[in-house]
């Protein structure tokens, strides 16, 4: 692997939601709304008309909420939870609908969550950190981060990406950085590239240069990212010549 790496292919794989937003030039200080959840987030939201279906089971919501809430299940609890921060404008037999409710999609996501379905913590706080309804609030930017620090105390570790997001959304630079690396010592391969990136643009707020460009340190971790053998499918897509034509597939050649 070797640099460099053209900002129009950044641009276009970080806006087709393959990384997290910091990932857009480390000079940009603008965050498009959250296309970053999880795999597994994608999958239930994709599959949330599916899942509604099954448990309806005669399309009644009053009846799908019950069985959801009583189920035991902190899936169907995240199902819930993400049923009430979007709603449901489709009327059911009944000509019900949900409207959205934060208070109700907080408490289930949060129940799911402390039930170890971590995903739910992950939708949460990428809600309050890049819906642009929510992220001008100090107080959801707070939340966003107490989720994150939770997640990270229970050992799930895809959760620091997201915490240095608010770092560099609130403008703690040394913490985003510090941040980011420690996703490298717990060997988190987006965390990797995410540095890489960041040491090759630099950062600036203001025309401040806040992190200069690094070439050397830029290979360091663009060699780590991609020789990482548990890199998500994502990065792995990333480091892929035959995905990528503007980098060279061979070995990471120091500037």
């Amino acid at each position: 692997m070797q640099w460099p790496i053209k900002k129009n292919q950044i641009k276009k794989v970080v806006l087709t939601g393959v990384f997290t937003p910091f990932l857009l030039f480390a000079a940009s200080n603008t965050y498009p709304v959250s296309t970053t959840t999880s795999a597994n987030v994608q999958q239930y939201t994709q599959n949330l008309k599916a899942i509604q279906q099954v448990s309806l089971k005669g399309n009644n919501y009053k009846s799908m909420i019950f069985y959801y809430s009583h189920s035991g299940d902190p899936k169907n609890w995240f199902a819930l939870g993400v049923i009430y921060l979007n709603g449901l404008s489709k009327p059911d037999k009944n000509g019900d609908t949900i409207k959205p409710n934060m208070k109700k999609a907080e408490y289930w996501l949060i129940k799911s969550m402390k039930n170890k379905f971590y995903t739910s913590g992950i939708y949460l706080a990428s809600y309050f950190l890049y819906n642009p309804k929510y992220n001008t609030k100090k107080e959801n930017l707070d939340k966003a981060k107490r989720i994150l620090e939770y997640l990270i105390s229970q050992k799930y570790y895809p959760a620091i990406t997201y915490l240095a997001d608010y770092y560099k959304i609130t403008k703690h630079y040394d913490k985003f950085v510090s941040t980011l690396i420690m996703g490298d010592q717990y060997h988190n391969a987006t965390a990797q590239l995410s540095l890489a990136l960041m040491y090759y643009y630099g950062i600036k707020n203001n025309n401040k240069v806040i992190i200069p460009r690094d070439y050397n340190i830029a290979n360091y971790y663009l060699t780590k990212a991609c020789t990482n053998p548990k890199k998500s499918k994502t990065v792995a897509n990333f480091c892929n010549p035959n995905n990528n034509k503007d980098i060279v597939y061979d070995k990471v050649k120091n500037k």
